[in-house]
């Protein structure tokens, strides 16, 4: 990452209600760099869905907690990342589920895995639960 430009850097509540703020914040940063709307769209909904993942999964009840959300681009592509100060979560827990099968729950991370071109846990320094990083490309 040390090629990487810092280009938002968002904290808030972990709660649902502080979502469309965080929407509008992500859509903000994304327009300045992707040409598409649906691209753009897209994106925002995968990030929102990580987020949600975090209020209902990692936190739980604590509607108190902090979320951070630090958006960079290097290259020709974006990156984001998404932290938490829960407890840390193994990545073998976080699979999305057959799209054909009908239950509830697994989806998000379905429709994370489709938007993003690379998503990955980074290890999270001492202080922090969890850094999700998700990449997607600039090319078309």
């Amino acid at each position: 990452m040390e090629t990487a430009n810092l280009l938002a850097e968002i904290c808030f509540q972990s709660r649902a209600e502080h979502l469309r703020w965080v929407r509008h914040e992500i859509r903000s940063a994304c327009e300045k760099y992707v040409q598409s709307t649906e691209c753009v769209d897209h994106i925002v909904i995968a990030i929102n869905e990580a987020c949600m993942n975090i209020i209902e999964h990692a936190y739980g009840q604590e509607c108190s907690a902090e979320i951070v959300l630090k958006i960079y681009i290097e290259q020709n592509q974006l990156i984001f990342h998404l932290i938490d100060f829960a407890k840390p979560s193994s990545p073998d827990c976080i699979k999305p589920r057959r799209i054909d099968i009908s239950q509830p729950g697994g989806l998000g991370v379905f429709l994370i895995n489709e938007v993003m071109d690379e998503i990955r846990f980074l290890d999270a320094p001492p202080e922090e639960g969890n850094v999700l990083e998700m990449k997607k490309s600039l090319q078309e």
